[in-house]
């Protein structure tokens, strides 16, 4: 009997902590969330794709709402029914929007903040863009929640879209005018809860006007036990219809959350450019780059950091370097995290003496993407402040590769790596161990043979290989 009540109990709680659609999204202040995003329609003989990494950085969250800012680094292409990329010339249409080929690839997007109540309702976004410009996939993850004891609810309102069509120019010959039209439309959505799941229904229709766009379909949205999306799957069908023509193109939405190893590869910050990469910049622009790094509200920041990133200070003056290093350091605390993390990129080839500690106090910012930048950039710079802060950071788990491609950096640059690796042997991470070990074979001499000696005796598997090689290249050094 009293087995029965402690299975009873059990099963009492697993359904107690079973994950269901939350009543409001669990969104954390400061969390970063990444999505990689798929959206697909064929028409004819080919296929348009919009796909890649879509970032969420959630800026604010209270009781009464939170603030998303989306990075979209999604990529649009365009292939054949056969699976090829279709050349970048020529034009296309993607559901209601014409697009250039030569368009196809690039990523540039600015961050876009979206203001939200708790339960998904928006209640700011700048400009005026349709619920599914599908040249914005910035919002497309959030639904309309409602109370949780509701398994069944709809919502209704107005939205509006811009119709683009080619038409041949009167006054030209072989000229064609691309027009556009602002049509305004009413979007009903049915959803019913499910478990994990948020299915939904959705219908678009545009007011009567000279074209006219409808949009249906369903999909669902599973959740996952921190209340936000895990997965989004939506097929739907796209019609319009233009006097007594009419097209009829699918669609496919599809969002998958990212963790572990696959966002961190995403959310990895590239490393600084080499001697090779770098490039001049005339006076004049590299004047003009450092303005728009001073400016906050600038959205040629991004673009400003990335410029200044891979040129190349050899080429300029030492009061050039000084107010580029400067700009970069004010940059540093930045709201944004990616601006931080940008400017710490480029101070790896700009930073000055005095630019050093704020690289060193990036190492504890409260984003990882920052962090991995800060390590890289002192590896760089290969200043001897940094090694000991570096050194720190090797045994912090997702940091570790990042800290030991940077030690061995310092490694090559200087002398008395080995004191600050030989404790981390006892680490008890293998990873770290690994690591270490690697380190200790390039750089290490007869003062480290006791420690790698001792760890041979109870070390196994790749680990015993490791230790078996290091110990191996230091006595061919030692003679």
């Amino acid at each position: 009997m009293q087995w029965a009540w402690i299975l009873l109990l059990i099963s009492g709680a697993a359904l107690a902590a079973e994950v269901t659609v939350p009543p409001q999204y669990g969104w954390q202040r400061e969390g970063l969330y990444v999505y990689r995003v798929t959206i697909e329609t064929t028409e004819g003989r080919y296929r348009a794709r919009y796909a890649g990494p879509v970032i969420y950085l959630c800026r604010a969250a209270n009781p009464h709402g939170f603030t998303l800012r989306c990075y979209n680094r999604a990529q649009l292409h365009r292939f054949t029914l056969a699976n090829r990329r279709f050349p970048p010339f020529g034009v296309f249409q993607m559901g209601w929007r014409w697009h250039d080929g030569r368009s196809t690839g690039q990523k540039r997007h600015g961050p876009v903040d979206f203001v939200f109540r708790p339960t998904g309702e928006i209640i700011e976004r700048p400009g005026t863009s349709p619920l599914l410009d599908l040249l914005d996939p910035t919002r497309l993850v959030i639904d309309r929640l409602s109370d949780a004891n509701q398994t069944r609810w709809q919502s209704q309102r107005a939205t509006s879209l811009i119709h683009e069509r080619r038409v041949a120019d009167p006054n030209a010959v072989r000229v064609v005018r691309l027009d556009k039209l602002p049509l305004t439309a009413t979007i009903k959505e049915t959803f019913r809860r499910e478990g994990t799941r948020l299915h939904h229904e959705l219908e678009l229709q545009t007011a009567k006007a000279p074209v006219s766009i409808a949009i249906r379909g369903r999909g669902f949205t599973r959740f996952g036990p921190d209340g936000t999306p895990v997965e989004r799957q939506w097929n739907g069908t796209i019609t319009e219809q233009l006097g007594e023509a009419r097209r009829e193109v699918p669609l496919k939405i599809n969002y998958h959350r990212l963790t572990g190893a696959a966002a961190e590869e995403v959310l990895r910050p590239a490393a600084p450019a080499s001697r090779i990469e770098r490039r001049p910049l005339e006076a004049t622009e590299l004047a003009r780059h450092v303005a728009s790094v001073g400016q906050r509200l600038s959205h040629h920041r991004p673009v400003a950091l990335e410029a200044i990133a891979s040129a190349d200070p050899a080429k300029t003056t030492a009061k050039q370097q000084a107010e580029v290093s400067r700009a970069l350091v004010l940059s540093l605390s930045d709201t944004d995290p990616f601006i931080r993390a940008n400017a710490v990129r480029a101070l790896a080839n700009w930073a000055q003496p005095e630019a050093i500690p704020a690289l060193i106090r990036a190492l504890n910012d409260r984003q990882m993407p920052v962090r991995w930048a800060a390590i890289d950039a002192l590896g760089a710079r290969r200043d001897p402040r940094g090694l000991e802060p570096v050194v720190r950071h090797l045994g912090s788990g997702r940091e570790t590769k990042a800290a030991a491609n940077a030690l061995g950096f310092f490694g090559r640059a200087m002398p008395g790596l080995e004191p600050h690796l030989i404790p981390l042997l006892v680490s008890k991470h293998a990873h770290v161990q690994l690591e270490v070990i690697k380190l200790l074979g390039e750089f290490g001499t007869a003062r480290s043979l006791p420690a790698l000696t001792q760890l041979q005796s109870a070390a196994k598997g790749d680990l015993a290989k490791g230790v078996n090689e290091t110990l191996a290249a230091i006595r061919r050094r030692g003679k």
